[in-house]
């Protein structure tokens, strides 16, 4: 079990059992598991007696996170098939998964996640993901991206896992960004082999994300007709437009 000490566990250490007892070979082996959590959840409740003009905290459910595991390619299909026994109705197809982090050398087990009644719900990788992560060091066209199927939706999403996508991506752009010294921008990095430099990279992605962003937005407003709220100066406003669009993150 893992012991106190000064200096965290590195990654890159875990053996994960699917649920099938098997912790060998390269099916078990992850780069990084994260999100490995939980919440509990908060309603806010209020009676109409109440002196204060305030609301009660009030303990609700607890949630678990979702888990995500990441991986090269190695010419296995058993997370295809798990998802592919889920969306097709399988209601024997929950797992119980074990996540086991090793210590440095491999040879002891510090820390294990049981994750019950587990599922896999979605099994791709995506532009930002695929980009940012390790974004020095590997060429920004990970292997176990797969571009074409970014591209397929063979059922319906719900908005909530669009938006779980959208900041889990960004999460990680973000988080590569934020970690930048100012001389990183003149390093080079590689995106399927091809030499830029880092501040050419980010411009890249910024232009490639706004163009994406663009279509969003234009399909939206054709959706939405009349009920469309404006993101930046309603037509007709302008000669009446404030400033403060910097604060309150509009576009002008």
């Amino acid at each position: 079990m893992a012991v106190l000490r000064e200096r965290p566990y590195v990654q890159f250490n875990f053996l994960v059992d699917l649920g099938n007892g098997n912790t060998n070979g390269p099916e078990a082996g992850f780069q990084e598991c994260s999100n490995i959590g939980m919440e509990v959840t908060v309603a806010e409740y209020r009676t109409g007696n109440m002196k204060e003009n305030s609301v009660q905290k009030i303990t609700g459910i607890n949630k678990a996170t979702d888990v995500t595991l990441k991986r090269g390619v190695i010419g296995s299909l058993d997370l295809y098939q798990w998802l592919n026994d889920i969306r097709n109705g399988d209601q024997g197809a929950v797992r119980t998964v074990l996540v086991h982090l090793m210590n440095e050398d491999h040879t002891t087990v510090v820390q294990t996640w049981k994750l019950l009644r587990a599922r896999i719900v979605k099994h791709v990788s995506g532009n930002l993901r695929s980009r940012f992560r390790d974004f020095l060091t590997t060429d920004g066209e990970k292997p176990d991206r797969n571009r074409d199927g970014e591209f397929q939706m063979p059922e319906r999403v719900s908005r909530a896992d669009v938006l779980r996508w959208w900041r889990d991506g960004f999460a990680i752009a973000l988080g590569a960004i934020e970690s930048l010294a100012p001389d990183d921008l003149v390093r080079t990095v590689h995106i399927r082999g091809e030499a830029f430099l880092v501040v050419e990279a980010l411009n890249r992605s910024i232009t490639h994300t706004a163009y994406h962003v663009g279509q969003i937005v234009y399909l939206a407003r054709h959706f939405a007709g009349p009920g469309w709220t404006a993101l930046t100066i309603p037509k007709g406003q302008s000669g009446t437009a404030g400033g403060d669009y910097k604060t309150r993150g509009a576009a002008r």
